[in-house]
């Protein structure tokens, strides 16, 4: 952890109030504020991509726009009010530390993680073996700098 970043965490939670309140070291508490600042990024992210997939749904069922009841089409329109609403409260949530860290560009780009996801849909849809071979791919990759150690186990789903 930088030094910039350890200031910004340490102002964000007040780290003297937590060390006293819970018994954890410095350290420790910042590992887990940034694990949580890493999770909101992600919920950001991913209602971004939502509201990309919805854009994409309604742009595609336009041609249909007779055969919808008004009813479906509220609730479509409520949805991605809802995703739009949910982006904007973890923006607000994180937004001094987003000012101060610069984010993993990756991660900042939900363009990045809308075509990642079409592409892990386009290449893998089509049969099991195909997502088992890019599991591995991954799974096989030198670990990051990411709090999330992901296993192979936690993907029991896949699993023969």
């Amino acid at each position: 952890m930088t030094e910039s970043e350890t200031k910004v965490y340490d102002d964000f939670i007040t780290v003297n109030k937590l060390e006293q309140s819970t018994g954890l070291p410095k350290e420790s508490l910042r590992k887990i504020v940034k694990k949580a600042m890493i999770a909101n990024n992600f919920a950001y992210i991913l209602a971004d991509v939502v509201d990309s997939f919805i854009s994409d749904c309604d742009d595609s069922l336009k041609v249909f726009d007779k055969c919808f009841s008004y009813e479906s089409k509220k609730n479509f329109k409520e949805m991605r009010q809802h995703i739009i609403a949910a982006r904007k409260c973890s923006m607000k949530l994180c937004e001094p530390v987003y000012k101060n860290i610069r984010t993993n560009a990756m991660c900042a780009d939900s363009d990045w993680w809308l075509a990642m996801i079409k592409l892990i849909d386009d290449r893998t849809t089509d049969s099991y073996q195909k997502t088992q071979m890019l599991l591995e791919f991954l799974l096989n990759m030198p670990e990051g700098d990411s709090p999330y150690k992901v296993k192979f186990d936690d993907f029991k789903l896949f699993k023969d």
